[in-house]
């Protein structure tokens, strides 16, 4: 499968994730453990979407760490990548819909939504979704996952494995997965084709250079 052969469509909807498909989250997460716990671990070495089992954290420093991730000051600080903008703006342009669809805890709602307008991240809808049943999600800005299915993406673009399976398997998609150490163990399916950067999908997208 080539993203180029899904479909030439200008008018459809893309699901896009947002960390580590957006904004190099993982990157800011290694900065945050060696400044708070002096752990210097390399970017390859995060096996693992579980960031305490990757970082091989207690349960009272992997709380820390999440308290510390989900700061407003952490989080308008996190890099978007290379050739997000340009090449949102010119899916939006060609008639596409953008809908973010993270999985980030709802108290990091209103920092999320000023990071997206500081990096001039063009999109249509944004949905927080409670994909981990996090005991003080608020239910009031967070759907369930099951309440996504019933959208009529044509593609989703997403970093993470079991998401991955999830919107394979539940809601058909193709899928293009940001290749990253965390997702390198799952399976082949036709449905699913790695990408490497934004620029690589940029140039393969219908109408890209």
């Amino acid at each position: 499968m080539k993203i180029r052969d899904i479909t030439d469509s200008t008018d459809g909807s893309i699901y896009l994730d947002l960390d580590d498909v957006l904004c190099d989250t993982a990157v800011a997460y290694l900065d945050l453990i060696d400044r708070e716990f002096g752990l210097k671990i390399e970017f390859e070495q995060i096996f693992s979407f579980d960031l305490q089992k990757s970082f091989g954290l207690s349960d009272e420093a992997n709380q820390h760490m999440f308290r510390c991730a989900h700061q407003p000051d952490f989080i308008i600080n996190i890099n978007v990548f290379p050739g997000v903008s340009e090449t949102l703006e010119r899916w939006k342009a060609l008639g596409h819909r953008l809908h973010i669809v993270t999985g980030r805890h709802t108290s990091s709602y209103q920092p999320t939504l000023d990071w997206l307008e500081q990096n001039d991240i063009h999109y249509d809808s944004f949905t927080m979704v409670d994909k981990y049943g996090w005991e003080d999600t608020d239910h009031d800005l967070a759907v369930p996952l099951a309440a996504i299915t019933s959208r009529d993406y044509f593609l989703a673009i997403e970093d993470n494995m079991e998401m991955t399976k999830f919107l394979t398997s539940s809601m058909d998609l193709p899928v293009m997965l940001y290749d990253r150490p965390w997702n390198r163990t799952l399976s082949p399916d036709p449905r699913v084709e790695r990408f490497q950067d934004w620029n690589e999908l940029n140039s393969d997208y219908p109408g890209g250079g």
